[in-house]
């Protein structure tokens, strides 16, 4: 299972399917002023913030937490997301599917090296 899993639901509803509502609206403002670049912005930041949590986690249990715990949780304070999204800095070669696959080859190696520290 690849995170298209999941970000493939970001990109159709600009996080309104996982978000805490009070997050949406600043969201959407920013995908008005920036267009498709702003749903890059917020998906990375978003990982930033939950990156401790989800080192950890399989990827079925990724799109589980996703699903059911990130609204519930509020795990960002209302516009902390959208001003880490503002200072992420999103470029042609970044969107580009090489850098993305070489950014999901680190992101595997990271998680092994996790499993293998914990046994």
């Amino acid at each position: 299972m690849t995170p298209d899993y999941f970000t493939s639901k970001w990109f159709m509803t600009l996080f309104a399917c996982f978000l805490p509502y009070e997050e949406i609206a600043p969201i959407f403002d920013m995908f008005l002023l920036e267009g498709w670049r702003a749903v890059f912005k917020v998906g990375i930041a978003l990982l930033r913030e939950l990156e401790s949590k989800l080192i950890q986690m399989e990827m079925m249990e990724m799109c589980t937490y996703f699903r059911d715990t990130v609204r519930k949780e509020k795990v960002t304070s209302q516009f902390s997301l959208y001003q880490r999204a503002s200072r992420v800095r999103v470029n042609k070669i970044l969107i580009h599917n090489k850098e993305l696959e070489k950014l999901r080859e680190k992101f595997y190696i990271i998680q092994a090296k996790v499993k293998i520290e914990n046994g």
